[in-house]
């Protein structure tokens, strides 16, 4: 590991040398698509399979310099999987001058396999400072900063964490200046403050505000961004930063709070409606109504621009809300904060007042009333319009199921409960049941009554009578509908412990449905958890009958055997599952039964059908979690005394990455010490940089 010093050396480096300053950020767009989980994937299929050598792959990349970004992304994932940190260092550095513009979701990538797999703790932190311009959502508290920060005597003090913060954010500053620089006079930026999600210099700047509330020294840093709001009360950037500070501050250093923010109602003065409403909202969700209500008054009189509208609802070239639309759509979503904002404020008048108007526009411009906030604002002022409103169309509405859920909103947000429960079972008596819905988007009516109501049962604590209504619903529907299959889905995760076995009605429906999936196996589970120990083989029996049956759907056998695998009948689960793998035809079904074939003969400690079915699950494994199954199976060997087979099965393991510590901890253990440790001396030889020393102590 490079010691302290050097980290904070290698910071200077990165402001001086490796980032190209000031270069546009498309400027150097890639040709292709680079996807780090396509590139890594591709890597571990190799590598997993033997089709490469890890240590002689590593041994070819170090003679040459990459020429694209998908050979130097290559390269870093190699060279991190054979510990090779300085040389995955240098090629971040040569991934930034062939590709400075590679995607977050890409940086993400690299830096969550450094982190969590490989534990290249150097790698991550060049990565993060090499690009630290691109970088607006990264946990890095958590992982990087956790591993500088931890124990009784970390490697950073305070004062090198926020040195190096500081660095982060200068790097930042200095790159967006030279970009503003080189700007053309129509370049609008990449960035809008407001329209975009965080910026860079923001994250980096809030997470070095965290940090500093964390050593309780926040409070300094909060005085100077008000102070910079005062000095330039019309800059809305300035003052939803500082809010978005205190939102960052508040649950970690709360005296470093302000007790009141009432001033910036009379200091600041944002020009655009759109800025003033997002200051508005921050003020609400810090609790801070009074001034909120200012800014969103504000909002309400000051002309919001096309070009707001664009940003905010899109719009152009037939994509996104119509200019014009959205001017209407901003307006009553401004009528309404503002409602909420008074209900808070206590103002119950007032808010049924602005209420009823953005509900006028509302119905005036064809959209949707708000029917939870009208039941709100009228519960508080005692007003009745919108209710009228509502009891005035029910003639022409009496057989819409969706009038009635619309209702039951309203009286939902008024908190007449009764009402709201009339009307529920209202609408779910005109609705019937239909069969399964297909498409995005696509909705049952009387699944959603369903669920609406079932919803309303339990948080009323009226158990007994929700699983009343979900059990009729699966007991009189057809069961391949959509409300019956959301009234098993509630029972299963909603209403768990009223699960049980002895309910004929969850027997009837599983046999009914022609193929199990997720609902099924969870419903299942239940109620095989909820057997008592001396009827649980029968239950059991009962459930191999419906999946094991000659005219069964194998998908049956497959969530079966997974259920059993489950509540630890792990011998029993292996029929189900095996029967599943060569019955069925659906890839799907063949790689979760084989799958959960390789989970159960690990729990039998039986490694090597473990090891012969494991080609075949590997499908179902992610790249980070191949060599930790593998690993399993290696470990169970050597502590069945098969140590060449072990050593056999590590060396596969070993060719997808020299970094398993524990796993050589753990073979060691079982008297392997002594292979492992020639294992990797010779490694060392060949890769002479590797940092192996700490794998085998």
């Amino acid at each position: 590991m490079l010691s302290v010093t050097k980290c904070l050396l290698s910071t200077v480096v990165v402001l001086t040398v490796q980032l190209p300053v000031g270069t546009p950020i498309s400027s150097h767009a890639s040709a292709e698509e680079l996807d780090w989980w396509e590139i890594d994937n591709s890597v571990a299929r190799q590598l997993v399979t033997e089709e490469k050598n890890l240590v002689d792959w590593a041994s070819e990349l170090l003679q040459s310099e990459p020429k694209t970004p998908r050979a130097a992304i290559i390269k870093i994932d190699i060279c991190m999987r054979a510990a090779l940190d300085d040389e995955a260092s240098d090629a971040l550095q040569t991934l930034r001058r062939l590709n400075p513009d590679v995607s977050l979701h890409l940086l993400n990538g690299i830096y969550h396999q450094a982190t969590d797999d490989h534990k290249a703790w150097d790698v991550a932190r060049v990565l993060v400072e090499t690009f630290a311009p691109q970088i607006h959502d990264f946990s890095l508290d958590n992982r990087l900063l956790q591993h500088y920060r931890a124990g009784d005597q970390p490697l950073w003090t305070d004062e090198q964490l926020i040195a190096w913060l500081d660095a982060r954010v200068e790097s930042v500053r200095a790159y967006d200046q030279a970009a503003t620089d080189r700007k053309g006079p129509d370049d609008d930026g990449q960035w809008d403050t407001h329209f975009e999600p965080t910026r860079p210099i923001d994250f980096w700047r809030r997470l070095r505000l965290q940090q500093l509330a964390e050593m309780g020294r926040a409070s300094a840093e909060l005085k100077k961004l008000e102070a910079a709001v005062r000095v330039e009360p019309k800059n809305a950037s300035l003052s939803i930063e500082y809010l978005k500070s205190l939102d960052t501050v508040r649950f970690i250093e709360s005296q470093a709070m302000p007790k009141s923010l009432n001033w910036m109602a009379k200091v600041c003065r944002p020009a655009q409606a759109t800025d003033q409403r997002t200051i508005a909202s921050l003020l609400v969700g810090l609790q801070q109504p009074v001034p909120a209500e200012a800014f969103l008054r504000r909002a309400i009189e000051t002309n919001v621009t096309a070009d707001e509208l664009m940003r905010l609802y899109g719009g152009g070239q037939g994509v996104g809300m119509p200019v014009e639309r959205g001017r209407i759509f901003f307006a009553v979503t401004l009528l309404e904060e503002l409602a909420a904002c008074l209900l808070k404020l206590g103002k119950a008048d007032e808010s049924q007042a602005v209420m009823v108007k953005a509900a006028e526009m509302r119905q005036n411009n064809d959209l949707p009333l708000n029917l939870h906030l009208s039941g709100m604002v009228q519960a508080a002022s005692g007003a009745h319009v919108i209710e009228g409103r509502i009891r005035e169309q029910e003639p022409e509405n009496r057989d819409d199921p969706k009038y009635w859920r619309k209702r039951a909103t309203y009286f939902r947000g008024r908190g007449e409960v009764k009402e709201q429960e009339s009307a529920l079972r209202r609408g779910l008596e005109l609705c019937k049941p239909a069969g399964p819905t297909r498409g995005k988007g696509k909705a049952d009516m009387r699944r959603w009554l369903l669920g609406d109501l079932t919803r309303f049962l339990i948080q009323q604590d009226r158990h007994a009578e929700a699983v009343k209504l979900l059990l009729s619903e699966m007991k009189e529907a057809p069961a391949d509908s959509a409300s019956s299959e959301g009234a098993a889905r509630s029972m299963a995760f909603d209403l768990a412990k009223y699960v049980n076995t002895n309910q004929d009605v969850l027997w009837g429906w599983l046999s009914r449905r022609e193929e199990w999936g997720h609902t099924e196996e969870r419903l299942l589970w239940r109620m095989l958890q909820a057997a008592r120990p001396q009827s649980l083989d029968a239950h059991c029996t009962h459930a191999e009958q419906l999946a094991l049956a000659d005219d069964a759907d194998a998908s049956r056998a497959a969530t079966l055997g997974w259920v059993l695998n489950r509540i630890k009948q792990t011998q029993r689960s292996v029929r189900s599952l095996v029967h599943a793998a060569k019955k069925t035809t659906d890839n799907d079904v063949r790689r979760k039964a084989n799958f959960t074939l390789l989970e159960s003969y690990l729990a039998l400690k039986d490694w090597r059908k473990a090891d012969a079915i494991f080609g075949l699950a590997n499908a179902r494994l992610t790249s980070s979690e191949t060599p930790q199954w593998l690993g399993r199976i290696a470990t169970i060997a050597a502590v069945q005394g098969d140590h060449e087979d072990a050593m056999r099965i590590w060396r596969r393991v070993a060719n997808c990455s020299l970094r398993n510590r524990q796993l050589v901890e753990d073979l060691s253990k079982q008297g392997l010490r002594q292979p492992l440790l020639t294992y990797y001396a010779t490694i060392q030889r060949r890769l002479p940089t590797a940092k192996l020393a700490t794998i085998v102590e």
